[in-house]
């Protein structure tokens, strides 16, 4: 299938205003990373992440007012899973006594969205059975039996436990303390406990992640080295497959496609994440590959040219890939498209990466490594 049946576009004719154009948008991209810079997620900068179920429907500005009162206001909301889910993400960075553990910005996050009655009955004794685990639900019915009780006893533990698997039975929330009272393991005595001192919450934690200082400069070290393996593995395989020049070529337009999608994230500020590293090393390998078919398109067509006309070689080579170009790119297109389109907050920051580096990848392919093959030998005196 083609999309284009004999084209004869001059794309080299117009190779100076192209390269131009390429120098300005990198100048630009450099520029936005060095004065605005990424928005680096927790996994670079270290911080905490908290996803929390709640019991009804959440609301998501009234999760942003009780973080604002207790000074959280930088923190990140996130909507996971479908909407029968109720499941809300929240993020935040470092704070200040929070460098070396998460636990207590966890608590500080959760705190802040207790509702008060929920934080005065807990302050009195009270059980919130979606906060408190199975051996806090032990101890607690314990006490119960014997205030004086320092552990929780067999019968105790039997009972919490029976609770814990009927709260995950119902999508690890209850929405109302009711159906524990009934279980068989619950002694009569502390259902009635149950039913007078015992509710439930507004939200479970369902996890917790915490990334250290450390661990987020770590994770900084080894993403530059991640990118700067490939480049570097790039230029030695099409050193070895074509010749170091036709290597320095692909390097320089896969630099281009990077320095373009950093610039697009840095302008947009949507975060830079690990998945979105993963995106950016798609994108290089998206490039390479479209770079290797039509470099091997024109080595071909060297080896069979009567006359060396290499700037006439070269569109040729670029028009005969073209309709294979535009067809694998509309395929991935269409994939990053749905990913935007339905993937959810959380895949929006890769899907743009992806789409700012195919788009990228395309024009480098052209107006980039191939131009560069016509400098080397022109302006080089070096045959291809």
């Amino acid at each position: 299938m083609e999309l284009l049946t004999d084209p004869k576009f001059d794309f080299l004719g117009r190779r100076n205003f192209f390269m131009g154009l390429s120098a300005l948008g990198i100048a630009a991209s450099i520029g936005f990373l060095a004065f605005r810079g990424l928005n680096l997620g927790i996994e670079f900068l270290g911080g905490t992440e908290v996803v929390l179920r709640f019991r009804e429907a959440p609301e998501e500005e009234e999760i942003r007012a009780r973080l604002d009162r207790e000074n959280l206001a930088d923190a990140q909301i996130q909507r996971l899973g479908r909407p029968e889910d109720r499941e809300v993400l929240i993020r935040t960075g470092l704070l200040p006594g929070g460098e070396e553990e998460g636990g207590e910005t966890s608590r500080r996050l959760t705190d802040a969205l207790r509702p008060p009655e929920e934080r005065e009955r807990t302050a009195r004794g009270d059980l919130d059975l979606n906060a408190a685990g199975a051996d806090a639900i032990a101890l607690w019915l314990a006490r119960r039996s014997d205030p004086a009780a320092a552990g929780p006893t067999a019968e105790a533990e039997s009972a919490a436990a029976a609770i814990a698997r009927l709260r995950e039975q119902r999508g690890g929330i209850f929405t109302d303390p009711a159906g524990a009272l009934e279980l068989p393991e619950v002694s009569p005595e502390w259902g009635s406990a149950l039913a007078a001192d015992a509710f439930a919450g507004e939200f479970v934690v369902r996890e917790v992640g915490f990334i250290g200082p450390s661990a987020g400069q770590e994770l900084r070290l080894k993403t530059y080295w991640a990118v700067a393996g490939a480049m570097a593995g790039i230029l030695i395989y099409i050193w070895l497959r074509f010749r170091f020049f036709w290597g320095f070529a692909a390097v320089a337009a896969i630099v281009h496609d990077v320095l373009i999608t950093l610039g697009g994230m840095s302008v947009t500020q949507k975060e830079f994440s690990l998945p979105v590293v993963a995106a950016v090393l798609t994108v290089i390998g998206f490039s390479l590959n479209d770079t290797i078919v039509i470099f091997d398109r024109i080595r071909e067509n060297l080896r069979t040219a009567r006359v060396r006309d290499l700037a006439a070689l070269l569109n040729q080579s670029i028009n005969q890939t073209l309709s294979r170009t535009l067809l694998t790119s509309l395929t991935v297109l269409f994939v990053v498209i749905t990913l935007n389109l339905f993937g959810g907050t959380k895949m929006n920051s890769l899907s743009f990466a992806l789409l700012i580096g195919l788009f990228a990848g395309i024009y480098s392919t052209v107006f980039i490594a191939s131009p560069l093959l016509l400098i080397w030998e022109r302006t080089l005196g070096r045959r291809l």
